[in-house]
């Protein structure tokens, strides 16, 4: 950028970054000093020319990409809604002029868990992100909607039964990655060689803990929950205090790919509690697949697809949720369940309910049905 004026002045340039490291900035050719200012949506940068007639500033970038913030476009009034970050980390959360005081931001600084207001409609956060040189503020719009069905009840008196899975159970959750996971197929980016896996033999990613510390899985909220745990909006699942107390199935073979439980209820509607372990490399697809069978012979599949309904129990190592729909369930620090519900809009005769997983590196597992009649 080239400045001209009629006498010596001494201006103050600002330019908006247009990459995230800054190599240098010059003034008429000369190094010159500059600083990076945070704005809405841009990151500026603020460099001082000393005192002439013409002012020739330039600033030289880097590759580093700015970084980037997103959120559902969608969510449910005082729910908790995930913010998460491209290239860079959250420094900050502001809702109109007031800063948000305990965001629950990751470890690894990606993601954050933000309450919603407690009434409808469009709301504006503010989110600091920062990355190598650059720093702005991200605004992020959310639709905040009314909880609808069991989550108000919505003038319907839903008595919930539980499922017994007892029977089912095959895994105690925080146990899942003590063991040692055998692959059904032949090419299964494995190797002898550390770096060269995309998964560790426990069945996490091998990037988790290279600079992070790592996640002691925790499921002490299903221990104190006394054999019943209860939702966040007052819903029971019976899941055991001690023992097994998960339902998996997966592509490795230490559990069945497909399992299909009774249930022979009927009901308005079925909630389901997910847990599920998920490698970043198995995302935008369908992972796995809930498929409800009535006594008419129809069925109602649940798509189980990660971030979209469900995603890592540990936040993939960071210990936030980050899924973008339904309703993640705090069981323990640093762990999470989420939260499914299939309404049928009438009363429905329920046979049984299959879940099998359909992506490798994956297992997905039942805490607990529950049908709401």
């Amino acid at each position: 950028m080239v400045i001209k004026t009629a006498r010596s002045l001494t201006p103050t340039v600002r330019l908006r970054a247009r990459r995230a490291d800054i190599l240098a900035a010059t003034v008429n050719g000369k190094p010159a000093k500059y600083d990076v200012e945070p704005g809405i949506g841009c990151s500026w940068v603020k460099v001082i020319a000393p005192l002439g007639l013409q002012s020739h500033v330039e600033i030289t970038y880097g590759t580093e990409k700015l970084p980037r913030a997103k959120a559902p476009a969608v969510g449910i009034a005082g729910k908790l809604c995930t913010v998460r970050v491209d290239n860079g980390q959250i420094k900050e959360i502001r809702h109109g002029s007031c800063k948000i005081s305990d965001p629950s931001i990751s470890a690894d600084g990606t993601a954050c868990s933000i309450p919603l207001p407690s009434v409808a409609g469009v709301t504006t956060f503010f989110v600091r992100v920062t990355h190598r040189n650059a720093q702005l503020w991200v605004p992020l719009e959310v639709d905040v909607q009314m909880a609808t069905s069991s989550q108000t009840r919505n003038g319907d008196d839903l008595t919930p039964a539980p499922v017994d899975l007892m029977p089912f159970y095959n895994q105690r959750l925080e146990n899942l990655h003590n063991n040692t996971y055998k692959p059904l197929v032949e090419h299964f980016y494995w190797a002898d060689r550390p770096g060269m896996r995309t998964v560790k033999p426990n069945g996490r990613s091998w990037w988790e803990g290279h600079g992070n510390t790592l996640i002691t899985p925790s499921t002490l909220g299903l221990k104190t929950a006394g054999g019943t745990f209860v939702s966040e909006n007052g819903i029971p699942f019976s899941v055991p205090a001690e023992g097994l107390d998960t339902v998996f199935t997966s592509l490795y073979d230490n559990f069945p790919a497909r399992l299909e439980i009774p249930v022979d209820m009927r009901g308005r509607k079925i909630c389901f509690l997910i847990a599920a372990s998920i490698t970043l490399a198995q995302s935008r697809i369908e992972n796995a697949r809930i498929t409800v069978w009535f006594g008419d012979g129809t069925t109602r599949v649940l798509a189980l697809s990660n971030p979209e309904t469900i995603d890592d129990w540990l936040g993939s190592g960071g210990g936030t949720p980050y899924v973008q729909s339904g309703q993640p369930q705090n069981i323990g620090k640093g762990t999470h369940a989420v939260l499914q519900e299939v309404d049928f809009g009438e009363d429905k005769d329920i046979q049984s309910v299959t879940l099998e997983t359909l992506s490798n590196e994956t297992m997905v597992g039942l805490l607990g049905i529950t049908v709401m009649k």
